[in-house]
């Protein structure tokens, strides 16, 4: 695995957490249903992947 590899791995990891922590937070703070709350954390996820493989690529 070479590092340009083990950065993208990791930044996968950080954005999942972070959707995931976020869903779990909205729910039991909130009281959101499980869908809307999986569906705020899944779109921040995504959008963290986004802001890391941009950052990624400018740094390339």
């Amino acid at each position: 695995m070479d590092r340009l590899q083990a950065v993208m791995l990791l930044a996968a990891t950080l954005a999942a957490v972070t959707g995931a922590l976020i869903a779990f937070i909205l729910k039991q703070r909130t009281g959101a249903t499980p869908a809307s709350a999986l569906l705020y954390g899944g779109s921040t996820a995504v959008t963290l992947m986004l802001l890391y493989l941009t950052g990624l690529a400018a740094y390339r």
